[in-house]
């Protein structure tokens, strides 16, 4: 349904690639919260159906990425000593 309105309000190109967008958007993060932002937007009757509208709905802004991760420090003694056990079946 919401493929058919977008081709029929941007045409054929421009409303696939929005399609394909929003997809992309319930493929990434979350296809259940998608759904419902949709069947909001078509219930009330909204005009406007695009992923950025979405996005928005739904709190979403691209380009937020973690950038501060933390990797404690690995002790590679411990694998050393895993690789020093040897164990001989007979």
């Amino acid at each position: 349904m919401v493929f058919d309105v977008l081709q029929e309000k941007l045409g054929r190109p421009n409303g696939t690639k929005e399609y394909l967008k929003i997809l992309e958007l319930a493929a990434k993060d979350s296809e259940v919260q998608v759904n419902e932002a949709l069947r909001a937007l078509l219930e009330e009757g909204i005009e406007e159906i695009s992923a950025k509208r979405i996005e928005t709905m739904l709190g979403f802004q691209r380009g937020d990425v973690v950038r501060d991760v933390q990797v404690a420090a690995v002790d590679l003694g411990l694998f050393d000593q895993l690789c020093e056990v040897r164990e001989v079946l007979q």
